[in-house]
């Protein structure tokens, strides 16, 4: 999630899930400490949810700008916000997901805002974000601008 207090509430939130063989990936918008409704418009694109040897990776393009009043512009720099763990259920429509867990055991917020550089901030080639939360040996994730 991209938020402004490293807090929960009003955060853009991705919210995945992958069991090996059903999985869902959305855009939502996280009002308070509850399971975030999913954005009437799914802005965010090439999006999959993978999950492989215990190891579940969210892939998505997202705009830099906030195309509408659920989204929160990348600009200015914001902190991240990665949960993990809980369980999804597929069968329902549209899927969800359960609490994470208390604290700080199943959540890590960046501990400063983190900057995604604009194209002309790049090189040639992208430049991979690389965000990898040091709560648990598996609580890593990648960005890529």
């Amino acid at each position: 999630g991209v938020s402004d207090d490293r807090l929960m509430p009003n955060s853009d939130i991705v919210l995945g899930a992958s069991d090996g063989t059903n999985s869902f990936i959305h855009d939502r918008y996280a009002f308070a400490r509850a399971e975030p409704p999913i954005d009437p418009i799914q802005n965010i694109g090439r999006a999959s949810v993978d999950r492989a040897d215990g190891i579940t990776t969210m892939t998505f393009n997202r705009l830099r700008s906030a195309s509408e009043n659920l989204d929160i512009s990348l600009d200015p720099d914001r902190f991240f916000l990665f949960a993990y763990s809980g369980f999804a259920t597929f069968s329902a429509m549209p899927p969800t997901a359960s609490f994470h867990g208390p604290g700080l055991t199943r959540r890590a917020p960046s501990q400063e805002r983190i900057h995604i550089p604009t194209f002309r901030e790049c090189s040639a080639a992208p430049q991979p974000i690389d965000i990898q939360c040091s709560v648990t040996p598996n609580a890593e994730m990648t960005l890529y601008s």
